[in-house]
């Protein structure tokens, strides 16, 4: 239509100029246009059958897909799902032989445990609080939290040799693998020799309690993603 106008108004050598490159606009947007109506159509038809489905794999074949929705899926669940992990340390005492810096980044890289219908703004203080001869593990961070704990109580901080001790207080939150791997709750992957038939795979780091909890959570938020999208172009 825009086009159509501006031919009214555009005389001489400059139409001819700029009918080709019309023409041009208007094939690329059909042909946009009915690749997302096609693959919109494929959407609705797809069939899933769930092959695993545990704590630490979530496995399900689609029939009839497409490879850019199971990426969309898998992007997702690499870069937005949502899990706890140790942000903040604050070390009161520690003098054993490693750095404050060392010993805070090893905590936060100790998996938590992450309910599904966590809220965004939550936070919970962990505490440590040893003294040598020992080892250090996960499993002596000390929290109120019933549900928000290390996934791993088996997991090595430090050897602390005689007389030595480390004292200090961490405060763990929400966040994405987009800020830091820490919050990292699984990884996604999907292969597939017909495009027709694609067999997707999570392998969760047990933050959450089902391996499939990764996708719905997902899936969820692509969904808002879309809501608001739509409001946004209701809006124009």
């Amino acid at each position: 239509f825009i086009g159509a106008l501006l031919l009214i108004f555009i005389d001489g050598k400059e139409r001819i100029l700029f009918f080709p490159l019309l023409t041009i606009l208007i094939a690329i947007t059909g042909w946009i246009i009915i690749w997302s109506v096609f693959y919109l159509i494929r959407a609705e038809n797809m069939k899933t059958k769930i092959i695993q489905d545990d704590k630490d794999t979530f496995i399900f074949k689609l029939s009839d897909g497409n490879p850019w929705i199971t990426n969309l899926l898998r992007r997702y669940i690499l870069g937005s799902v949502s899990a706890f992990a140790i942000d903040r340390i604050t070390v009161y005492e520690n003098n054993s032989y490693m750095f404050d810096e060392y010993i805070a980044h090893r905590i936060g890289l100790i998996p938590l445990k992450t309910p599904v219908d966590a809220s965004k703004n939550e936070e919970v203080v962990f505490t440590l609080d040893v003294q040598g001869p020992g080892e250090v593990m996960s499993g002596d961070l000390k929290t109120k939290s019933k549900e928000i704990r290390p996934v791993y109580d088996n997991i090595p901080i430090i050897l602390l040799k005689e007389g030595e001790s480390l004292r200090l207080e961490g405060v763990a939150k929400l966040g994405t693998p987009r800020k830091h791997q820490k919050f990292q709750a699984g990884i996604a992957s999907y292969d597939y020799n017909d495009p027709k038939e694609i067999t997707f795979t999570v392998e969760s780091y047990r933050n959450y309690p089902m391996a499939h909890d990764l996708a719905k959570v997902a899936i969820k938020q692509i969904k808002s993603k879309i809501k608001e999208c739509i409001k946004s172009i209701e809006k124009i």
